[in-house]
């Protein structure tokens, strides 16, 4: 590999990573808020749950354009950024619109969420394990946590819908708070790895150049 392939493959992995981390970013900022929101008003009405789905619906649909468009041309190929944005905020507007619509199925939305939150988490780990990217494992772990949760709110075992509301809360402030706590602890190790192969890359540059 010359230098300026390995070159290449350093910065495309770097803003792979920080792709990755300005996602992780969000969806804890996301859980935590809906977690609280769960945990303080667990009695709240169906209809403005469904309000709060929505705008975060919304709010996930907008950021995933963003990082769409802030995509390398490279890179954009396998992304599917912009067709994930487009679909939350379509979903996030109907919801708006129509909100008493989904109000019957909230349980079921909430479940979906957090299921399809883990499973998300999942592709976080694989992409990290790919890169070699240190601490995929954590992500792996919280997220097989998360949607084994989110599937337990599916099938809804609960008495009330104040316990299942409380339950829910939990783990989605748990998991944000995982999620940021991992997310340090990744970027720690993401910024010796960077360091280390900076410098293996001015070590093939010179060697390139002593050969040419």
């Amino acid at each position: 590999m010359t230098g300026g392939h390995f070159i290449t493959g350093v910065i495309m992995g770097k803003k792979k990573i920080y792709g990755i981390k300005r996602e992780i970013i969000f969806m804890a900022i996301a859980l935590i808020i809906m977690g609280a929101v769960f945990v303080i008003f667990p009695a709240a009405s169906a209809v403005t749950i469904c309000y709060i789905i929505a705008a975060a619906l919304c709010v996930w649909g907008i950021t995933r354009l963003a990082g769409y468009f802030r995509t390398s041309r490279f890179n954009i190929f396998g992304s599917y950024g912009l067709v994930q944005g487009a679909v939350l905020i379509a979903g996030g507007i109907f919801i708006f619109i129509k909100p008493e619509f989904l109000a019957g199925f909230i349980v079921t939305i909430i479940g979906i969420i957090m299921l399809a939150d883990g499973v998300l988490k999942i592709q976080y780990a694989v992409d990290l394990l790919r890169i070699k990217g240190q601490g995929w494992w954590i992500i792996l772990l919280t997220a097989i946590i998360m949607a084994a949760a989110g599937i337990v709110v599916l099938f809804n075992p609960f008495a009330s819908a104040v316990a299942l509301m409380t339950f829910a809360g939990i783990f989605l402030i748990a998991d944000g708070i995982a999620d940021i706590v991992s997310l340090l602890y990744i970027s720690r190790k993401i910024n010796r790895l960077k360091k280390a192969m900076e410098e293996k890359a001015d070590d093939i540059i010179d060697v390139d150049f002593v050969e040419k």
